[in-house]
């Protein structure tokens, strides 16, 4: 996966866990949707990384 775009996973997520953001202010600030942004930081939660589950 591109490295910009997991860097962006990686700054949505972190504005919530370190920054105490909420997921839909980070979606804002990051030009996400409110939904990539609950997922991201799901992800992070459940797997310790916010690379993309695999398919299939």
């Amino acid at each position: 996966m591109d490295g910009t775009i997991m860097d962006l996973r990686e700054r949505v997520v972190a504005a919530v866990k370190t920054e105490g953001m909420s997921r839909r202010a980070a979606a804002k600030r990051f030009g996400v949707s409110y939904s990539a942004a609950i997922e991201w930081v799901k992800l992070d939660e459940e797997t310790g990384s916010v690379a993309p589950r695999k398919v299939g």
